[in-house]
């Protein structure tokens, strides 16, 4: 502090100034004061300012030197009648000996014929408060970009914050629900069960509430529910509890389209089997029929040798329904025989990641890892997208469900590629799984061949007909790592 003292009335006594001077030095504050020799600063002042005690001789030099102003100017700054007016403070920049500045808080008070200026120094002060105004400011400019919902309560569920994403999710502006039960964004029965819960976890401690993340269901201001991954922090010193909400509609949807789509590519793999279960049949199913056509002929020329005309008409009517079972053969093969490939040349990570979105759902449920480690610069494939798609997902769909059907512990499926030196592309999807043993990786490819209880061995067998067809090979091999399937297709 400084303290200013001028006064209009005559010099005092001698004696009574010495003591005054002595009184004005012991001051815990700045005094600059008129004495009968001009104008003086006591210790405290000098250090302040910088300046000697006697620096300048008259209040005019050192309203100038301190902030550059008159005395005049000054004046403006009393109160008088100070007995019933407060003085009212004024932001000044004190300007020191050795020219840094010192901001202050100044204020003008007269007693009788004295005028007094009270000097704060708010440096520090300001400093402090632009410093924590700037703070606040990039707080709020964090909460309002933040892409998940912000809100805080108080110790009785009172929202005091309430950011921009929690707007766009509930519906309501800031203004429109801070100081109000947070509550009021949940239906019932959470609604009329949260301040129960409330002073639960403050009697009992927060419990399994802090830390965790829980999906719940929210209300918007138009009453509509929504889906919400909620988080809470620990509590603060006044209680005060900071929620993070992120709105799952969109990942909700999205896991249930992923299921759709998994649903549909089960179809088309049940399409699959049939087609090649149709193939088997027809094959096993014609040479008898064949046979059995013979041997009506067979029997037919025998009747007319004997002329038996009735024997003769039974085996007629049996090569017509031989026939028939034929073409009913002919045409099932024909209905599930599948279309023919329409091959393109296929970028080779595009394929893969489009595989995997087929079975994000899936691997996320059973807690597979799934890794791409595809080159951008390799050449592409010719091939038919859907059909060497469906190659992809069914080998890590079996990987996924080995895994799970062994307990593997750490789950982790690996997608690479690589270019061969025969102008052919290998894709490796790698498990780490308990493998495919030696003595089972061709077998793995034979129809009807499965270690699965719900499988047909059927997935294998199609997967390398399809590759094979686009002129490439399947094949698992033994890795230490787990179960190693590898396959090759032409570049374009």
């Amino acid at each position: 502090f400084l303290l200013a003292i001028e006064t209009d009335s005559p010099p005092p006594r001698f004696r009574v100034e010495q003591e005054v001077t002595v009184l004005i030095d012991r001051l815990p504050v700045g005094a600059l004061y008129q004495a009968a020799d001009g104008v003086r600063l006591n210790r405290i002042a000098q250090a302040v300012s910088g300046y000697g005690s006697t620096q300048y001789a008259t209040l005019e030099d050192w309203s100038q030197a301190l902030f550059a102003v008159s005395a005049e100017q000054l004046e403006h700054l009393l109160l008088r009648d100070s007995d019933r007016n407060a003085p009212l403070p004024v932001l000044l920049t004190l300007r020191t000996r050795t020219g840094d500045e010192r901001l202050v808080e100044l204020s003008g008070y007269r007693f009788d014929h004295t005028k007094v200026w009270l000097l704060n120094d708010v440096t520090q002060r300001e400093r402090d408060r632009q410093a924590l105004e700037s703070h606040r400011e990039r707080l709020q400019s964090i909460l309002d970009t933040a892409v998940d919902a912000i809100v805080t309560i108080d110790s009785t569920g009172v929202i005091d914050q309430f950011n921009g994403a929690a707007e766009r999710i509930f519906g309501y502006r800031s203004q429109e629900v801070v100081g109000r039960n947070v509550r009021l964004l949940m239906p019932s029965p959470h609604h009329e069960a949260h301040d129960h819960n409330l002073v639960r976890c403050r009697q009992q401690g927060t419990g399994k509430v802090i830390g965790n993340t829980r999906e719940l269901v929210g209300r918007r201001k138009d009453g509509a529910e929504v889906p919400l991954e909620l988080s809470v922090s620990e509590p603060d010193s006044h209680g005060r509890f900071t929620g993070f909400i992120r709105d799952i509609s969109g990942r909700l949807e999205q896991e249930a389209r992923e299921q759709e789509l998994l649903s549909r590519l089960a179809q088309f793999d049940r399409l699959s089997t049939a087609a090649q279960m149709a193939a088997g049949l027809a094959h096993e199913v014609n040479q008898p029929l064949a046979a059995i056509g013979h041997y009506c002929d067979v029997i037919a020329d025998a009747a007319a040798a004997a002329s038996n005309g009735d024997i003769e008409r039974l085996a007629a009517h049996l090569r017509d329904e031989v026939a028939r079972a034929g073409e009913v053969i002919r045409r099932l093969r024909e209905f599930v025989k599948p279309a023919d490939a329409i091959k393109e040349p296929l970028q080779v990570r595009a394929l893969v990641e489009d595989a995997l979105r087929f079975v994000v759902y899936e691997a996320r449920t059973a807690g597979v890892n799934c890794k791409v480690d595809v080159a951008t610069d390799l050449p592409r494939v010719l091939g038919d997208a859907v059909q060497l798609r469906q190659v992809l997902i069914n080998l890590v769909v079996n990987a996924i469900e080995a895994m799970v059907q062994d307990g593997t512990a750490t789950r982790i499926i690996s997608l690479s590629a690589e270019r061969q030196a025969d102008s052919m592309v290998q894709i490796i999807v790698q498990d780490s799984g308990r493998g495919v043993s030696a003595e089972d990786q061709e077998q793995v490819f034979e129809p009807f061949v499965t270690a699965r209880p719900d499988g047909m061995g059927l997935g294998l067998p199609i997967c390398r007909n399809i590759i094979e067809a686009h002129g490439g090979e399947l094949w698992a091999e033994p890795s230490e790592m787990g179960g190693r399937f590898c396959l090759t297709l032409p570049a374009a």
